[in-house]
């Protein structure tokens, strides 16, 4: 199955955007994602990755009910962006990513194949990273003016996905603000209504 970027039009993604296959990989569970705000490190020495705290960009929030689409189970976070971006801005770089059950994982990313020269002039704020971790497991990750969206394939949990809370309805806004809540959950926790929710793709 593939899963293309969400701000893009469904013609372009089915031609061009395509993510890693779903597969699954066992893992054992790293260490629990901390409270705290962004700071991140220089580079780590021997391994030319940049190396980031890795706690640093998330922060924890109470769940809520108020969106029209809820996963079963989903931990919610308010994201750091310019950090990340920051951290992202020299490659290879390593990031944790916070997964549903309150672990995180770290990745060690590096840009993914680029847009065909068209596209990236007419979506020229669209960076896409993909990653592993040391475990088996596949990260892919788009940031855009509408915030970051990532998908984790690999884990022996299934497929969990990290996403703006409101996209799962449809009514995310046309750019991401400081602190917007982030979703992090595992793709078959999603409802099985259909039309309610579209992996990989957006409402515009």
């Amino acid at each position: 199955m593939a899963v293309a970027l969400w701000w893009i039009p469904d013609d372009i993604r089915r031609r061009w955007l395509v993510f890693l296959p779903d597969e699954t990989c066992d893992g054992a569970v790293m260490k629990r994602v901390f409270l705290g705000v962004c700071l991140f490190a220089g580079v780590m020495v021997g391994m030319g990755v940049n190396a980031t705290d890795q706690s640093s960009f998330w922060r924890e929030q109470p769940a809520s009910s108020q969106q029209k689409v809820t996963p079963a189970h989903y931990l919610a976070y308010t994201l750091d962006l310019a950090a990340l971006k920051r951290a992202l801005a020299s490659l290879p770089a390593r990031i944790g990513m916070p997964a549903p059950d309150g672990t995180s994982h770290d990745f060690e990313v590096t840009a993914a194949q680029p847009l065909p020269p068209a596209l990236a002039a007419k979506y020229p704020d669209i960076r896409s990273y993909q990653g592993r971790d040391g475990q088996g497991r596949r990260l892919r990750l788009d940031i855009s003016d509408k915030g970051l969206k990532a998908a984790v394939y690999g884990d022996a949990k299934g497929v969990w996905l990290v996403q703006r809370a409101d996209t799962l309805s449809g009514d995310a806004g046309s750019a991401a603000a400081p602190g917007d809540v982030y979703w992090s959950f595992l793709r078959n926790d999603l409802p099985a209504t259909p039309g309610t929710f579209r992996e990989g793709g957006v409402r515009r």
